[in-house]
């Protein structure tokens, strides 16, 4: 049977994440110039959320750093406001100097997309609500949305299943569950 390591601290994972991609990488990449060794589907658990700040000599880690960008995030940001106060080299990734494009996972996880009312967390909030054992919740973290409306927006698509092998649906990032028979979306028109 196949199991996910646990840790008791983020330390023990940390360590071993180190010496798993030190040792065993699968690949070697170069993303925006940065040389990095990455081992994919990589997992653990930690049984005490409380100890999922890394207290590592070595490990330089700012926690009020991080606790502001979780706020940043779970307050659906992506101006640079707040968060540049907290990290100022922040602002060398924004086009305009003033607000985020793809890293800022919040504004695309909580806002809804141009054109919608309901923001991907809330849909799939609702979702579980009346299907509890659903697997088709889909929840964007990337988008190619910058600070100015003349940027694309990009549309996730994606299969689905329920407990049920048969009952497969398709999703569009934007508008929702799609039927199977579906060739773009009807709500926003965008092709699979």
């Amino acid at each position: 049977m196949l199991t996910t390591s646990t840790f008791r601290s983020i330390e023990g994972a940390y360590l071993a994440l180190l010496r798993l991609v030190t040792s065993e990488h699968e690949h070697q990449i170069a993303a925006r110039g940065n040389h990095a060794r990455e081992v994919i589907g990589v997992g653990f658990r930690l049984p005490d959320p409380r100890q999922r700040l890394p207290y590592l000599v070595t490990r330089k880690a700012n926690p009020i750093f991080q606790f502001a960008e979780a706020l940043w995030y779970l307050a659906g940001r992506r101006d640079l406001e707040m968060i540049g106060y907290y990290a100022p080299s922040m602002r060398s990734s924004s086009p305009d100097g003033v607000n985020l494009g793809g890293s800022a996972y919040g504004y695309t996880l909580f806002n809804p997309a141009q054109g919608d009312t309901v923001s991907p967390f809330d849909r799939v909030l609702e979702l579980l609500r009346t299907e509890r054992d659903s697997k088709r919740g889909y929840l964007p973290v990337f988008s190619t949305v910058g600070p100015s409306a003349t940027t694309p927006t990009w549309h996730a698509w994606q299969g689905c299943t329920s407990s049920f092998a048969a009952d497969v649906c398709t999703w569009c990032a934007t508008c929702g569950p799609m039927t199977s028979t579906a060739v773009c979306c009807p709500t926003c028109s965008a092709s699979r």
